[in-house]
């Protein structure tokens, strides 16, 4: 029984400890960001409209102006790689203009 208890708690610090390290990769962000763009993509065609990027609340900007600062191509629509960028999440929330 303590044999198993040990195993567990091993097991336990080992996934924690890689739950941390991937958050310190900077890569939960991005899984976190690519789960935000499936949900707000509401028609489920694998961008994101004005319209439903605004129906969102975002407490960094206006729903209009965070959309143009992600917007690279200025086709209207947010690829998941726009809304995802690294660049798309300066400005505003960080207190720098872009």
């Amino acid at each position: 029984m303590i044999r198993l208890l040990l195993v567990i708690t091993v097991a336990f610090s080992v996934i924690i400890s890689a739950d941390v390290s991937a958050a310190q990769d900077g890569k939960r962000p991005i899984m976190r960001c690519e789960k935000n763009f499936v949900d707000m993509d509401k028609n489920k065609d694998g961008k994101i409209s004005l319209e439903e990027f605004s129906a969102v609340k975002h407490p960094c900007g206006d729903a209009e102006d965070l959309f143009k600062q992600r917007d690279a191509d200025k086709d209207g629509f947010l690829t998941k790689e726009e809304f995802c960028s690294k660049g798309a999440m300066r400005g505003k929330r960080r207190g720098k203009a872009n």
